[in-house]
Parts: C-alpha cells; structure tokens; sequence
C-alpha cells in the first residue's frame, strides 16, 4: 500500500469519480434540495457539476506546467506554509465526509435492513470493511468501482423507469419554484460534496498521463452529474415538492413504490445492497485520500502504521452525533460554510499564485 501507487487510466479515473459522487444519491441529499430549491432542485446537480469541472480543470492546468501532485504544487506555489495549509484543509474534508458517511450509511442500514443488530456493530463493520480495501490500495478500490458503476446506474434506471406510470410532470412547474435565489445555498452545498473529487488532483502522479485525468474529470462528473439530475426530478415528479421534502431516504422510498406484479415484490431489499457498496467505497476512498495527505504531511515511508489508528478514530466519531437529523444539520453546515468555500479558495489561491510565477518569469526571459 503506497501513496503513490501504479498507473491508473481512465476506467480507474472514472471509478474514483463514482465512488466519491454516488453516495450522495442514496442519502437524504434529495429532500433537502427539494425542501430548498423547490421544483428546480433538478437543476442544482448540473450546476454545481460545471462549477465543479472548471475547478478541477484549474486545478489540471496548473499541474500540467507545475508540478505532479496538488499537494506538491502548493508547495511550489506557496511555499512551505502553502503545502501545510492546503495538505491540512483538504485532510480535514476527506476525513470528515469519512467520519459523515460511516455514520449516516450506518444508521440507514440499520432503519431499512437491519433494525435487530445493534448500532455501534454496523458502524464497526462499515468501518473495518473500510478499512480492509484500503489495504489493498487505491487501484484495487477504483477497478472495483468501476466495475459496479454498470450494476449501479442499471439499478438507478430501474427504479426510474419503474416510477414510470407515478410520475407527474405538472410537478416540475412551475419552473422557478421557490426562486432562484433559492438555488444558491443548494449549489452550494453540492459543490462542497464535491470537495472529495480533489483526489483527482492529489493522486494525479499515479495516473497514466495529464489527458487520462482530464477524460476522467469530463466524463465521470459529467456523467454522475446527469445521473443525480435525473434521479431528483423522477423523484420530485413522483413524489411533489411538500412530501418528496419529509423523506429521510428519498431512493430507498422511490424503490418501494414500484410494483411488477403480486410474485415479485419488495425490490427495495435488492437496492439496499447497492446502497451499501456504495457507501463502503465512497468511506474507503475518502479515508484512502486522509491517509496518503497525512503521510505526506508526516514525512512517512508508508502509510500502513497509520491505517489502523486512523480508520478506529473514524469508527468512534461516527458514533457520537446522537441522531441522524443532527447529522444531516452537520453535514450541510460542513459543506455549505467550510469545504465549498475552502474549496474555491484554495484552487483560485493556487491559479493567481501560478499565473503571478509565469508572469515573472516572462519578465526574468525578457
């Protein structure tokens, strides 16, 4: 297990992408769009992904003519303090949305699959499953990855097109909903979910070359961003503003409106295991990401000492919030106000601080 580990291309890309984006659509991420933005919440997934794209592209420019790695541009760029400041803040974000997930993917296994087994087991599993595939290393997770996003968005259409015969266009008008300016805080807060997609950059060394990631940031946030529109407005369509906003798992109640016929029934038990590997891979990427900045940030050989500490902290964490609407309030409170804007501010600190060195030495050839 190395920081720097093998040659990803853009199937690995694409994989990473998933694992970090997914997540957020079986969570109750949906409703609170809903409850904010209005009829237009459909609207805040491509939004946000195109801001998104434009700052990981910055991101990509900038390590084209730099340096390998964020990590190490921001050294480059803004010197000792620079690569400490942003090793720190984007530790912190991984690290956190670890800690969020494990808890919240923890408590909805327990609501919808397994309410006789005790809480602080399936975080426990959560956690050493976490644990186990980042041992492996960060291409084992991504081909993985890859190889359920088929399976996945298969599922995801399924349930879509099973609501079919619910759906309500007239739900969706009228457009504007609550408003536009409604739609800001939402954006928001979906571009701080986004903050995880900065491994991109921080494991760039480890793919095949600078083209690889850029397909990898287009199609893969592109593409999860089109899936994530389209659910939210199959889901507000199917469900309306006022009651698709109460729902505390909205795929999980889409799921358990469809209806083949008397034989095949309750098919939200099949989604629940989706659900689940993508929880346990979005956990093990984002806890892969917190370990390779710390061991970037310690100056260690390797990160393994590391892993067991690291993943029993986050185990522990993940159980102290005393219900799942404290952690809801948490988690938008930590992507609105902290990684949304921390995010933007370290990519813009980066491009004036690049564009600054390329004008001096401009100056210094003439």
């Amino acid at each position: 297990m190395s920081y720097q580990s093998g040659r990803m291309g853009i199937a690995e890309g694409i994989g990473l992408v998933f694992a970090v984006t997914m997540p957020l659509v079986f969570l109750s991420n949906p409703a609170y769009l809903i409850d904010t933005a209005g009829s237009l919440n459909w609207v805040m997934p491509l939004t946000s992904g195109i801001i998104t794209i434009s700052l990981l592209s910055m991101q990509q420019a900038l390590l084209n003519r730099q340096a390998f790695d964020l990590l190490s541009l921001s050294e480059q760029l803004l010197g000792r303090l620079g690569f400490y400041v942003v090793g720190l803040f984007y530790l912190f974000a991984l690290y956190a949305v670890a800690c969020l997930w494990t808890r919240e993917f923890a408590e909805n296994t327990l609501l919808t699959a397994l309410p006789n087994v005790t809480f602080s087991m399936i975080v426990l599993l959560y956690g050493l499953c976490a644990m186990l595939l980042v041992y492996f290393g960060i291409e084992a997770v991504t081909r993985a990855s890859y190889l359920i996003l088929p399976f996945a968005i298969g599922g995801l259409f399924l349930v879509l097109g099973g609501l079919a015969p619910m759906i309500k266009p007239l739900f969706l008008f009228p457009v504007l909903g609550n408003g536009i300016a409604a739609t800001v805080t939402p954006t928001i807060f979906l571009i701080g979910a986004s903050t995880p997609l900065v491994l991109i950059s921080l494991l760039a060394s480890s793919f095949q070359d600078r083209q690889t990631i850029r397909t990898a940031i287009y199609l893969g946030v592109g593409g999860v961003s089109l899936l994530r529109s389209t659910a939210n407005a199959v889901y507000t369509a199917s469900f309306g503003g006022l009651v698709g906003a109460e729902n505390i798992l909205p795929f999980y109640e889409m799921a358990r409106l469809i209806y083949l016929n008397r034989y095949i029934q309750r098919l939200e038990s099949v989604f629940i295991l989706l659900w689940v590997m993508s929880g346990v891979l979005g956990i093990t990427v984002c806890l892969y990401g917190s370990l390779s900045i710390l061991t970037r940030l310690l100056k260690l050989p390797t990160p393994k000492p590391l892993l067991f500490p690291l993943g029993l902290i986050m185990i522990n964490i993940a159980g102290i919030p005393p219900d799942v609407g404290g952690v809801s309030e948490l988690e938008r409170t930590l992507f609105i106000k902290i990684l949304a804007p921390g995010f933007v501010v370290t990519t813009l600190a980066l491009l004036a601080a690049g564009v600054k060195r390329s004008g001096k030495r401009s100056c210094n050839s003439s």
